[in-house]
């Protein structure tokens, strides 16, 4: 599957339909495969150059070769991330992040990779259609809260229900 291309594109289609909820700069990386040993660090160091100020940064993870995972970073300046978050769909996953979170302390030393609470099923084999959702959810909920924070009007409905998250993704 080639997930961040199918990320992205539905990223494009969520951002032309509705632009006001899609308004600052998001990014998706190329996927980062557990296998090759830099690749995370690469997605770090190539997120730090992808665009400047404030951004949001989505990279998909794989877990050795079915498990997906989603990875925001929220940028609060060139050099500065704001909020990084793991998003894991698998229910009881016995993933441990902590080799991510050691090597994005490496890199942006005053940030902490937290785990956020997203939709999960049992099924490993449905995490790269969930991760897509799961990433896209979370990109909107940050542009609403860049929104908050300026003061500018926004809307408490949010893009995505179920019924909308589901025609979206690409089984």
């Amino acid at each position: 599957m080639d997930i961040d291309n199918i990320l992205s594109t539905r990223l494009e289609e969520l951002q032309q339909k509705f632009p006001t909820r899609f308004s600052k700069s998001i990014y998706v990386l190329k996927a980062v495969h557990d296998n090759v040993p830099t690749g995370w660090k690469e997605r770090l160091i190539e997120a730090r150059r992808k665009g400047n100020g404030q951004r949001v940064i989505l990279i998909p993870y794989n877990i050795e070769g079915l498990h997906w995972i989603g990875i925001l970073l929220k940028f609060e300046t060139d050099r500065k991330i704001e909020l990084a978050q793991l998003m894991d769909p698998v229910e009881y996953s016995d993933f441990s992040p902590e080799k991510l979170g050691n090597e994005l302390k490496e890199i942006y030393p005053d940030t902490l990779l937290r785990w956020t609470y997203v939709e999960k099923h049992r099924d490993v084999q449905q995490s790269a259609s969930i991760t897509i959702k799961n990433l896209l959810k979370a990109a909107e909920e940050v542009q609403l809260t860049y929104e908050r924070g300026t003061g500018m009007r926004y809307s408490n409905d949010q893009t995505f229900n179920d019924q909308i998250a589901g025609s979206l993704l690409i089984e």
